[in-house]
């Protein structure tokens, strides 16, 4: 099967594209620049791990969008961290592992273990693992493994940051909403003397002094 070699549009940002990207992926080179007898660069091929690119410099009015992207399949979660810093620097965080560079073009960070998960056999566990995805941007392995398992439990309503999780087994008391981010350590009852405002009911099995 023939090469196949994504080539991306630049307003004259190619060659500094193909340098801030062969120095983010490890066995990387900038192999070939076809120059403008002023020395500009016209079209700039390089490699990403044994992945060929061209970069023309086209010149304006073809901004990239993520109707088109680049995905990166993680191994572990150094590989999404290292991956997601270097690509966001300077460029916009979105959802879902997405990300837009400092040139324009967006980037999925995706960890192998989101795919497996998301295509778990149990459907409960599936569904779990890809409404915890919805909720972050950055993908976080360790999170969504906990979601499948159903060892992490959110507020009703409440959407977490992303990276933040409620601890397990705690829940909101019916008809009460916590500030975004803020729950009330298991066990932790209220000083003597003090009482609930009239309206609010204390968690299931919490007493006053």
């Amino acid at each position: 099967m023939p090469v196949q070699t994504p080539c991306l549009w630049f307003d004259g940002q190619a060659e500094q594209a193909a340098e801030f990207y062969t120095s983010v992926f490890p066995n990387s080179a900038v192999t070939a620049v076809s120059r403008n007898p002023d020395g500009s660069a016209v079209v700039v091929a390089w490699t990403l791990d044994g992945q060929p690119y061209q970069g023309l410099n086209g010149g304006p009015g073809q901004a990239a969008s993520w109707a088109v992207s680049l995905s990166i399949s993680c191994a572990d979660q150094a590989e999404v961290d290292h991956y997601w810093d270097a690509l966001s620097e300077g460029g916009e965080e979105s959802m879902c592992g997405w990300l837009r560079d400092r040139f324009g073009f967006w980037w999925q960070v995706v960890p192998t273990r989101l795919v497996e998960l998301v295509t778990d056999p149990d459907p409960a566990r599936a569904q779990r693992a890809q409404q915890a995805m919805l909720g972050m941007r950055r993908i976080v392995v360790a999170e969504l493994e906990a979601a499948a398992d159903g060892t992490a439990t959110a507020l009703a309503g409440v959407t977490a940051p992303a990276g933040v999780t409620a601890p397990a087994g705690v829940t909101a008391p019916a008809g009460v909403t916590a500030p975004a981010g803020v729950t009330a350590p298991a066990g932790v009852t209220a000083p003597a003397g003090v009482t609930a405002p009239v309206g609010v009911t204390a968690p299931a099995g919490v007493t006053a002094p």
